[in-house]
């Protein structure tokens, strides 16, 4: 892309902000073309959804851009096997992320997971437990697939998916995954 369209871009991202400053869909068609596939780049994409996750309101959908930006840096390796992905992040990396969304602190941690929460807190346990699975954060993916209670969703379960049996039933990828982390 040319530099004057993506001038263009932040102008508008800048302008509808003003207007509604946690605006989701705004956000994340922004988050969009900061990915490598729409001209921007892994680092571009990672600083602005971990940036967003830190200014929005705890309950925002805006936190879920940091688990999308591990989910679209894995589309675009290609990388269809945890090890490939483990070896591509630092689980620090993770962990901030991780303790941004849940605004805590790791001596915090077990207390917030364990607390009754909404549907919200469902979907964005479920996408940051695969993010965390995939990027080999193992502790923190450990405390939120336990704090799942086997209330998984389709989506991002379906993404890890290895075989037909899985992609069938996706009680097997959180088997699968309960697996290795106790392993781990």
């Amino acid at each position: 892309r040319r530099s004057g369209d993506r001038d263009l871009i932040d102008e508008y991202f800048a302008q509808a902000t003003a207007r509604v400053p946690m605006h989701w869909p705004t956000y994340f068609r922004y988050f969009m073309v900061t990915t490598e596939k729409w001209g921007g780049s892994h680092e571009r994409m990672f600083r602005f959804a971990q940036e967003s996750a830190e200014q929005a309101p705890r309950g925002s959908a805006i936190h879920f851009l940091v688990a999308l930006a591990y989910c679209e840096h894995a589309l675009t390796l290609e990388a269809n096997t945890v090890a490939q992905l483990r070896n591509a992040f630092h689980a620090d990396r993770v962990s901030t992320a991780l303790y941004a969304w849940l605004n805590a602190t790791p001596a915090t941690l077990e207390e917030e997971l364990h607390q009754p929460g909404d549907g919200f807190r469902a979907v964005g346990l479920n996408h940051f437990a695969v993010a965390c699975y995939l990027c080999g954060a193992s502790k923190e993916a450990s405390a939120l697939v336990a704090a799942l209670e086997r209330k998984i969703m389709p989506i991002p379960w379906a993404w890890i998916a290895e075989g037909k049996r899985e992609s069938i039933h996706l009680g097997f990828v959180h088997d699968r995954v309960q697996r290795e982390l106790a392993r781990a």
